[in-house]
């Protein structure tokens, strides 16, 4: 008798109901008729990292020590990136492993480098690597072989056109998890089994025909596990919810035009200027048909600090250099995280945070939405060990609005 645990990656019902009231998903509507449902409450940030590994221990971000995929380490003034043996817990993986069960791990977030359990465990994207991504390590060349499989799609995807145009990929790699899932189950007592990319099309189309026809396809990969007599239980589960975004907002913008952010003249705009782009580079590579194999080449770092054609970058190191530290009092990350970079101990902290908070509590966007639903101090979020390094201030995004913390955006919104 085996348990299964689906997780959808950006799932939330008020994206999907409508097609469950129309027929389209007729096994959801099954499960939801003849089962419990409800709505989840993610931690904060609602973002991929850190919510999957908040699922998998059953724990906050403060006492796990991640709260994004970048963390500001304010004592050595400079920024920091993650992997999965960042995480400080055991997870249910772990538990069940060790009460002699057999456990199946597939595409989760956040779990690369795989750990060794009993049983198989899968590294998933955003942030897996494209070789050394399962346990046992001889997995991947079972599933290369048998399977034709890929952690990312065989093309990279950066906007709307390129979605359009490789719609068929997108859905191959989806049906790719189940279809290992699927075979796979017979193994296990326990199964986890992500999706994704569905999260990828609800970011850049929310709720089109896009997004409709796959979450068909997933919709009855699902019928797999329910017509499984082998199957007890099934789990269906997401990380955070989906919104359409109408306005970014460049937080690390706002706080240097408020005077609470210096920055050096990044050298990303001047690459920008002569065409060396993100956009263009993939535009390349995808037509070629080279772009995983320039991707097992070169560090993700290095991929990231390619500048966007607005001239602003991402990757830790390069954003490391726009910063100048020694002038900054505020520094954000994430969607929704601010670190102080003054001690905390001092008479100006609180005071900043204060000023900061208030601040930002009335900022809209061009449209009239409100950047922020809840602005938090971090303890009135957090608790546990790694409190002292959480982001200071916390805040959740208001409705339609997307928090981009890329330095080197001239605008606001």
């Amino acid at each position: 008798m085996r348990t299964v645990v689906i997780g959808l990656d950006g799932a939330n019902w008020s994206l999907i109901e409508h097609w469950i009231e129309s027929g389209d998903l007729p096994n959801l509507k099954y499960l939801r008729e003849n089962g419990s449902w409800g709505v989840s409450k993610s931690q904060l940030p609602a973002v991929t990292c850190p919510n999957w590994k908040c699922y998998s221990t059953g724990k906050n971000p403060a006492k796990l020590g991640v709260f994004w995929w970048q963390r500001v380490d304010c004592e050595r003034k400079k920024l920091v990136g993650y992997n999965s043996k960042s995480f400080d817990s055991l997870e249910i993986f772990d538990y069940i492993s060790r009460a002699g069960f057999r456990v199946g791990v597939i595409n989760m977030p956040t779990t690369y480098p795989p750990k060794e359990v009993n049983g198989f465990m899968i590294s998933g994207a955003p942030d897996s690597g494209y070789t050394n991504y399962t346990y046992p390590k001889s997995l991947e060349k079972e599933l290369k072989e048998k399977y034709d499989y890929r952690v990312y799609p065989k093309v990279h995807i950066s906007n709307r056109s390129d979605i359009e145009e490789y719609f068929d990929e997108i859905l191959s790699v989806i049906d790719l998890r189940f279809k290992v899932a699927k075979d796979f189950l017979k193994y296990v007592d326990f199964l986890h089994v992500s999706v994704f990319y569905i999260n990828v099309l609800h970011h850049f189309f929310f709720d089109e025909d896009y997004v409709r026809e796959a979450w068909k396809l997933i919709d009855s990969r699902i019928g797999n596990f329910i017509d499984n007599d082998e199957v007890s239980y099934i789990f269906l589960m997401s990380d955070h919810g989906t919104n359409e975004i109408y306005e970014t907002f460049f937080v690390n913008t706002w706080l240097e035009k408020e005077g609470y952010l210096k920055t050096r003249k990044p050298l990303t705009k001047n690459l920008a200027k002569f065409g060396i782009t993100k956009q263009n580079l993939v535009r390349i590579t995808n037509k070629i048909g080279l772009t995983n194999l320039i991707k097992r080449m070169l560090p993700e770092e290095i991929i990231r600090s390619v500048p966007s054609e607005d001239g602003t970058a991402s990757g830790t190191r390069i954003l490391d250099t726009h910063i100048d530290w020694e002038k900054s009092k505020a520094v954000a990350v994430g969607q929704g995280l601010i670190y102080l970079l003054v001690d905390r101990d001092s008479d100006e902290y609180e005071k900043l945070r204060e000023e900061i908070v208030f601040k930002l509590s009335r900022v809209k966007t061009p449209n009239g939405y409100k950047v922020t639903k809840k602005i938090y101090k971090k303890e009135e979020v957090y608790k546990g060990k790694y409190l002292d390094i959480a982001p200071d201030i916390v805040y959740e995004e208001g409705d339609h609005v997307y928090t981009s913390s890329g330095i080197g955006k001239d605008k606001i919104f």
